[in-house]
């Protein structure tokens, strides 16, 4: 599952500063938003649903999401059934991401970029002191 974290509004601040202005734009515009409510209305999505997919459409633009993801997101965390969440997805893409492409593009070289920096960890180095085998060495895990 692509989403593993809930961000806090100071959070969502932080990352929105960082961003390039064009995803800036996207995410405050109202021509976003009227989008968002097309794409829900033809899909004959109702109530809270319709927030929850703004939600989500918007995590793309802030890159916590990558775009080929969100029919996942919406299918398991929305619960829609496939066949919506991949045309709401495709509309989204199509009508929303389409225009900001080279801004989501950059937004994951960054982060690959980030995570590839000499000295920095990352979430898959481990922290603390390197477990050792039966055989003493560092590199190996016992099997057992």
């Amino acid at each position: 599952m692509p989403i593993t974290k809930e961000y806090t509004k100071e959070e969502f601040w932080k990352i929105f500063e960082t961003l390039p202005e064009e995803l800036q734009k996207a995410i405050v515009s109202e021509e976003t938003a009227d989008i968002i409510l097309n794409i829900c209305e033809k899909n004959e999505i109702i109530d809270e649903k319709i927030s929850e997919i703004g939600r989500y459409i918007g995590r793309v633009l802030f890159g916590i999401i990558k775009p080929a993801e969100l029919q996942k997101v919406l299918e398991e965390k929305i619960r829609l059934n496939t066949e919506t969440a991949e045309k709401i997805a495709s509309e989204a893409d199509s009508l929303i991401f389409s225009k900001v492409r080279d801004e989501l593009n950059n937004l994951d070289k960054i982060n690959v970029e980030e995570i590839k920096k000499p000295g920095r960890e990352t979430p898959l180095v481990s922290k603390g002191k390197p477990t050792t085998s039966k055989n003493g060495d560092v590199y190996r895990e016992p099997i057992e």
